[in-house]
């Protein structure tokens, strides 16, 4: 079903897409497909999550003890990101583990890895599908991706696996990619 529900988002964002991929050779199949694991493909609010994110870090702070460190790194990072917005921290609605917007970033990858589209920082948003897809790309190339090593299974590997440290999360990821991929190919051979 993800991989059927990923051709009218296609259509609808194929010049960001587009545009994206050109930057650093990432195709924009994986952008897709890991925007249709996080959020369904950007089509439903519910899939963003209805928790604030600065209480969930707060949260997580009091009441595990293992995450602590972590919660005050988020913490931070979202106090960072909220000013380099110009947003409330309380702007930020997302998952209970932290994570909000479409990409589903958690703070600190918002405030390394999150870009407008025209790169002009007091126009960052992230509930809007067009500076996702810009800052997946983003994340992936830091992660050392590139269009010179995109067909590697170890160079995509690696950057997904960064995104989020579950192979189960990888091998999903991958499959869209590769059906995507797959239907890009045969659609070209039909024009």
């Amino acid at each position: 079903i993800k991989i059927k529900n990923a051709r009218p988002f296609i259509e609808k964002y194929i010049e960001i897409l587009e545009q994206t991929e050109k930057k650093h050779g990432i195709h924009y199949e994986l952008i897709t497909a890991i925007l249709g694991i996080e959020t369904s493909y950007a089509t439903n609010n519910k899939n963003l999550g209805n928790f604030y994110i600065f209480s969930t870090l707060i949260s997580q702070y009091i009441f595990m003890p293992k995450r602590k460190k972590w919660a005050i790194r988020e913490l931070i990072s979202l106090y960072e990101f909220s000013k380099k917005i110009n947003k409330s921290v309380f702007y930020f609605v997302g998952s209970f583990a932290g994570a909000c917007g479409w990409a589903q970033f958690i703070p600190t990858s918002h405030l390394k890895y999150f870009v407008d589209t025209q790169n002009i920082d007091k126009n960052i948003d992230i509930y809007t599908v067009d500076d996702n897809i810009m800052s997946i790309e983003n994340f992936l190339y830091n992660q050392g991706l590139t269009g010179e090593n995109i067909n590697l299974l170890k160079s995509r590997y690696y950057a997904i696996y960064r995104y989020n440290p579950s192979d189960v999360y990888v091998q999903g990821v991958l499959y869209i990619y590769d059906a995507l991929r797959k239907n890009q190919a045969d659609l070209s051979k039909e024009e």
